[in-house]
Formats: C-alpha cells, structure tokens, sequence
C-alpha cells in the first residue's frame, strides 16, 4: 500500500489506451475509482477504439485520447506533448491498467504524477511505479478482479464489485428501441462473424451453415448478425435473407451493440471485444476461442 492522505487526492488519472475488450475488462476501475473519491476529478487517457466505452461514465470528467504503443519519432512526439500537457494538471494519482512502458514513463513519471501505481511486463518499469503488480500474474488469475486486488492493495480500498460496466443513457437506449420496434423482434440471437485477427477467424461457410441451422431450429428468433467487417457480412447476409444486419447507427455504435446483447437470448463470437461486450452483458455467451489459448 502507498503511504497517502485520501483527503488530499483531488486529480485523478486513469490511463487504458488499448483496445475493446481490454477496457470492457478494466471498466470496473473507473466506477470503483470514482465511487471511492466521490469528491476528485478524474481524468482518462483512452484509445480511439475504447473511447465511446467509457464517454458516457458519469465518473469521468476529461477524456483524452492518446492511441498505445507508439512506433515512430511521431507518435513518440505525442507521448511526450501529452507528458507535458499532464505536468501542467499536476495529478496526485495516477493509475495505468495497461501495464505499458511507455505509459508508466511519459504519462505517469514524466508527468510528474504524485502517486504512481499499475501494472508492469519488464521489471525496469516497476522503478517508475510506487506501487506495481506484475502481469505475469495473468497466469494464475482472471484479469477482471485482478484489476481491484490493484486497487484494494494499492491504495487500501475494500472494493468488492469486480463485475464489468459499460455506461450507456437514454440516447442509446432509444436508437437501440427504434430499431427492435422496426424489425418487430422480440426474441434474438446476436452472431459476430467477424474476428479482430485472421488466425482467430472461423470460416464464413460454417457460419452460413450454422445461421441457417438457428433459423429452422428457433424460428421465432431474429438472427442479427453485426460487426466491422461489412464483406464478411454481406457475405451471410446475401446467404440468409431473414438475418437482419442493423444500419451503422446501430452496427458501428458499442453501446448499442452492448445494450443488444443485453436484450438477446444468446451471443455467439470469436474471441475479442464483442465477445466481452457479451460476457458483460450477462446474457449467454458462445465464445469461438483459438485451440491453443
């Protein structure tokens, strides 16, 4: 635990600039966090790809976007301008649940953050760090309640809740609606055909195959079928005339897609961040996972 006076945290930053699935899994932070300092400002750096996971928390008040793992003299240009940007807030505590080098360096230490706590890959990173957590921990437990051992050891909580929350309000909830009521579905089956990786993918034959097998077995149910990859799904669209594949304001929004897998029966999804989206939602989940994970 870091020696500090909880009275006096009033900044707060928590960095998670990855991807879907990895801030479905650390979204219990940002509620935990912001429940234990109900009087702080908490700021988040996030990516493009997360961002709307998390915009509509009602414990966040600045998002930041800033993508991970820079590559180039470009991107290490922006790491070091959002280092400086940070300086100047002056945070008095600073959490990364990525687990990044670069993170900890130029947005925590750079940044001059008074408490410095997250996770660390190489032990060189733990130096940057007051209080670290090893991800090789990984191995032996589930990364969700991982991410509030973190917080409970770190900073001396007794936060229970690990269970996954993506924030959504009225807005989403009435796009979601308007489609339902469109497409006269009560009863559905959410299909994610398309995997973030290609050695992920199942081949599109056996999920034309399988549609077609949900249909004539639950025929009472709406197939939806949604993604990113539009050939993919034009492909079992064009194969399945009664399988629905909502318009982008449903389709590219995940909140929606989130609050659609709240209403469905069951979910089937490769291995990513639909597949988390799903798990969170509670609803049933068929998840298609590599042979070797």
């Amino acid at each position: 635990m870091i020696n500090y006076n909880r009275n006096s945290i009033k900044k707060i930053l928590l960095i998670k600039n990855d991807k879907i699935g990895d801030m479905v899994v650390s979204s219990n932070v940002f509620r935990e966090i912001g429940k234990a300092f109900p009087k702080s400002k908490i700021t988040a750096i996030v990516s493009k790809s997360n961002k709307s996971l998390i915009e509509k928390s009602p414990y966040i008040h600045n998002l930041l976007v800033l993508n991970s793992s820079p590559k180039g003299y470009k991107q290490i240009k922006e790491y070091l301008n959002m280092a400086m940007k940070l300086r100047r807030e002056k945070f008095d505590l600073g959490i990364d649940l990525r687990g990044s080098f670069y993170n900890i360096l130029f947005l925590l230490f750079l940044a001059n953050v008074k408490h410095r706590i997250g996770f660390y890959h190489q032990n060189f990173s733990k130096v940057f760090l007051h209080y670290g957590l090893a991800k090789d921990r990984y191995s032996g437990k589930h990364c969700v309640p991982l991410r509030l051992e973190l917080l409970n050891n770190a900073l001396g909580l007794k936060s229970t809740n690990y269970w996954p929350e993506i924030p959504t309000d009225k807005e989403d909830e009435k796009i979601l609606n308007e489609f339902l009521k469109k497409n006269r579905m009560k009863k559905i089956i959410s299909i994610v055909p398309d995997a973030s990786y290609e050695e992920k993918q199942w081949p599109l034959e056996r999920w034309n195959a399988l549609i077609k097998s949900l249909n004539k077995k639950y025929p009472k149910y709406s197939i939806v079928i949604t993604g990113r990859d539009e050939n993919k799904i034009d492909y079992l669209v064009k194969r399945n005339k009664k399988a629905i594949f909502p318009k982008p304001r449903v389709n590219k929004d995940l909140r929606v897609v989130y609050l659609l897998f709240k209403k469905s029966s069951l979910i089937i999804a490769h291995d990513g961040g639909p597949m988390h989206m799903a798990w969170a939602s509670k609803s049933p989940v068929i998840a298609l996972m590599l042979k070797n994970l």
